[in-house]
């Protein structure tokens, strides 16, 4: 019988491509050769939770083994001593990711969930990072005790050469370069980053700058304020060719504001968009052209009575939609479900329509799929019945439709409406149930 020395080298790196990293740093003990095999398998992805694993990895791992290092995902919070959270940015958190950043020439994915601001030379660590085409920044404190720059993001995304997808959550923004802010509504703001980069410089370092990056196709910003007349097509000297973007709602504002900062945001967009994700209604505006917009998806912080302004919006901007996906809360089901119909487009689009528990700040609790399905109501099973009745194909996930005990559920659902089980913890008799239900299939992957 062979032995595990006697393969050949490229049977042994088939195998070594299909195992995870706990496996692979057990089959890494076996030899130097197969040890110099796993290494760039086990470290091209990287996560350090807080700040005492990163400094557990430069006290483990050689500086020569960032060589290998595809992904990181990086925290900088004290998991031990929260007050150390709120120290002031040049602590030195700043000083290890650029050590780090220095160590990974090959780097193509970045998460950073950032404990408090950082120091200004953090900048000079991405220039070199050429393969550096996805990151994402998270605020992983309130902004009120640890805010975390804009003109330092900003700073960031544009020292970047190829950066094509940038996705921000809870970004503080800067009294230097913040615009519309109201001084009675309190809103945090950085006051004192002026001098780690001087105002007068151009770019002006603030969000609507990001648009202008050309090389950049995905936007993402979360929970942060957006008020900023520069977000405007017309005083933006470039726009990125953005195909995809996704705007949040700042808690604390009035719906119609956060509703005022997405059509602005809309619009810079340019002609390329292709997909957009919602958390505010996006008003009706002469100015809004989106002829390649094939999808959208609302989240459930979107006001249920904001959907058919947002649906009317983008008809009028003859986005040729093919699939609206619509997330909401189990309450709002029935509400979401009403303004879907009272809009007047069906049949034009696929309706995907997500019920979710509930909401762990501003994203979905991954803990909703452990409680089992959510049963739909008669009086949402009528409204859906409607709506596929009048010719729209409905995709129904993370929720199941009560049956009344009189009803022949057959003549009821007809062959568009796809009932999505998969994605609730149900056994597999009631998954047998639906599927001999006449004109229901049930789709095998969530959308």
């Amino acid at each position: 019988m062979a032995s595990w020395q006697s393969l050949p080298t490229e049977i042994h790196l088939a195998i070594v491509r299909l195992l995870d990293v706990h496996p692979l740093s057990a089959l890494s003990q076996t030899d130097k050769h197969t040890h110099a095999l796993c290494t760039p398998y086990i470290f091209q992805s990287v996560t350090a939770p807080s700040f005492g694993a990163l400094q557990a990895f430069f006290n483990h791992v050689p500086p020569a083994y960032g060589t290998h290092i595809r992904a990181l995902d990086i925290s900088t919070k004290y998991p031990t001593n929260p007050a150390d959270s709120t120290l002031e940015p040049g602590t030195p958190r700043t000083d290890a990711l650029v050590r780090l950043l220095r160590t990974t020439p090959r780097l193509e994915r970045l998460v950073l969930r950032l404990s408090g601001g950082l120091a200004p030379h953090i900048v000079a660590a991405f220039p070199a990072l050429t393969r550096l085409t996805h990151l994402e920044i998270l605020n992983a404190e309130d902004e009120d005790v640890a805010p975390l720059s804009e003109r330092t993001i900003v700073a960031i995304a544009l020292a970047l050469p190829n950066l094509s997808s940038l996705s921000l959550t809870r970004i503080t923004r800067s009294l230097s370069s913040a615009q519309d802010i109201s001084p009675c509504i309190p809103v945090p703001l950085v006051k004192n980053d002026t001098a780690d980069f001087p105002a007068d410089e151009p770019p002006v370092l603030s969000l609507p700058t990001l648009f202008t990056i050309p090389t950049l196709r995905h936007l993402a910003i979360r929970d942060t304020h957006l008020g900023d007349r520069r977000f405007n097509p017309t005083l933006l000297s470039a726009t990125a060719p953005l195909e995809s973007l996704e705007i949040g709602a700042y808690d604390g504002v009035a719906p119609a504001e956060n509703a005022s900062w997405t059509g602005r945001l809309m619009e810079c967009a340019g002609p390329a968009l292709t997909h957009a994700v919602l958390s505010a209604a996006l008003p009706v505006t002469p100015t809004l052209s989106f002829p390649a917009l094939k999808s959208i998806r609302m989240t459930p912080l979107m006001p249920p009575a904001g959907i058919p302004d947002t649906l009317a919006a983008l008809a009028e901007a003859g986005a040729p939609l093919a699939r609206v996906e619509v997330e909401c809360l189990v309450d709002d089901v029935e509400d979401v479900c009403e303004e879907i119909a009272d809009a007047g487009c069906t049949g034009s689009w696929e309706l995907y329509l997500r019920i979710v528990r509930e909401l762990e700040g501003d994203v979905l609790a991954t803990s909703r799929a452990c409680k089992g399905p959510i049963v739909l109501d008669a009086d949402v099973r009528d409204t859906l019945r409607r709506l596929e009745r009048e010719g729209m194909c409905i995709t129904l996930e993370g929720a199941i439709v009560e049956e009344d005990e009189d009803d022949d559920s057959g003549s009821d659902w007809d062959e568009r409406t796809v009932v999505d089980d998969a994605a609730v913890p149900e056994k597999a008799a009631l998954r047998a149930s639906f599927a001999e239900m006449e004109g229901v299939r049930a789709q095998e992957e969530p959308w």
